[in-house]
């Protein structure tokens, strides 16, 4: 079977395999400490380290997060060149295509930690949650927002019973991101390596 060219593992590649998915969720649970306290290291690296990149990647996490322009992954957990394998769309939502690079991302680079991330105020999530909810017109955009909608029927009874709005709409992102999540884990292979507890999924 053929297998996606990779290149050379980078120098990083040792230290990330050593670390275990706890470890480094905790890893970056401290850099968004720092990103929020203004204490961001944000590695600089030199020219030589960039250059090693350009054979082969070994990220220690993959990120599914929003393609909000305010959260930006490598600098909300002040990472840097080569640290997370990121998948940002509208919404942090799980399709065919970030299904395959989830694939990859586990089952080729070694990944062993899979975060979804939502976040306040995501404008998706508000917008499929809306009362009353109506369809904008770009059929796409309406098809993503309606799908958004239907994954969150389960706790919608919930969500529209509360009347802070702030607190709804934080709920909502949160249940959506935990929808995301439920997909991911339903993947056989998946499964299998969390069973195997080779992989975290949060």
């Amino acid at each position: 079977m053929m297998r996606p060219c990779m290149g050379s593992a980078p120098p990083n590649a040792v230290a990330y395999e050593s670390k275990s998915p706890r470890e480094t969720l905790a890893e970056m649970r401290l850099g968004n400490s720092r990103f929020w306290t203004g204490k961001s290291e944000r590695p600089n690296m030199s020219m030589v380290e960039r250059r090693e990149l350009i054979s082969g990647q070994s990220p220690r996490v993959m990120v599914i997060g929003c393609a909000d322009s305010r959260v930006p992954i490598e600098i909300v957990f002040d990472l840097g060149i080569g640290d997370v394998f990121v998948c940002r769309n509208a919404g942090n939502l799980t399709n065919d295509s970030v299904a395959g690079s989830i694939d990859f991302a586990v089952h080729v680079l070694g990944i062993k930690l899979v975060v979804v991330m939502g976040h306040q105020s995501c404008g998706a999530v508000k917008a499929a949650m809306a009362k009353p909810f109506v369809a904008p017109k770009p059929p796409m955009l309406a098809k993503m927002l309606v799908g958004i909608r239907e994954s969150l029927d389960y706790c919608v009874e919930v969500l529209d019973g509360m009347e802070d709005k702030t607190a709804r709409d934080r709920e909502a992102v949160i249940a959506n991101a935990q929808v995301q999540v439920r997909k991911i884990v339903d993947e056989p292979g998946i499964k299998l390596k969390i069973a195997r507890k080779e992989l975290l999924v949060i």
